[in-house]
């Protein structure tokens, strides 16, 4: 019986005693960097997003075109740089295309990307801003191709890439 009661006395005193860890202090790093926000709207600050050319009476040689003012505001920098993602061309559901395609912005010429060890490098044109933004002239023209139907719908995606310049 004492060797029970020992026993018993012994699993009590194990059960009840208390187990410590010795605490962790662990430092842990962590940054964020802040993005810069870049936004480019008609010039009356109205969203731009859809474009329709015009026939240009003026050359009537097949030229239509589109001309307005835009605005670009960069919350970080006094420059930016803006480039054509890929190529420009409108088309139709038949892929006839249009030829001589052109933008410009502030009389500067996006061009369509250049393919340079393997990889499409974007050509970068360089507009300044004063208190972080910047009214450009854009203007896009392009030429119909021979034998065009009238009525004939073509479209295209103009994809800019603009980022600040530091």
């Amino acid at each position: 019986m004492k060797k029970t009661l020992l026993s018993i006395i012994t699993m009590a005193v194990f059960s009840s005693s208390s187990a410590y860890a010795q605490p962790l202090n662990k430092d842990i790093h962590v940054e964020t960097e802040i993005h810069s926000k870049v936004s480019l709207s008609k010039a009356n600050d109205s969203e731009l997003n859809n474009i329709t050319l015009s026939y240009d009476t003026n050359n009537n040689d097949g030229t239509h075109t589109h001309q307005e003012n835009i605005k670009i505001k960069a919350s970080g920098a006094n420059k930016v740089k803006i480039a054509l993602l890929e190529d420009f061309s409108l088309k139709n559901g038949k892929n006839d295309t249009f030829t001589h395609h052109l933008i410009t912005i502030d009389g500067k010429q996006l061009q369509s990307p250049v393919n340079i060890l393997g990889g499409a490098r974007q050509l970068n044109q360089f507009f300044d801003l004063i208190n972080n933004e910047a009214i450009l002239e854009l203007k896009i023209s392009a030429k119909e191709p021979q034998g065009a139907v009238a009525g004939e719908i073509y479209s295209g995606i103009a994809k800019f890439v603009i980022e600040e310049h530091i």
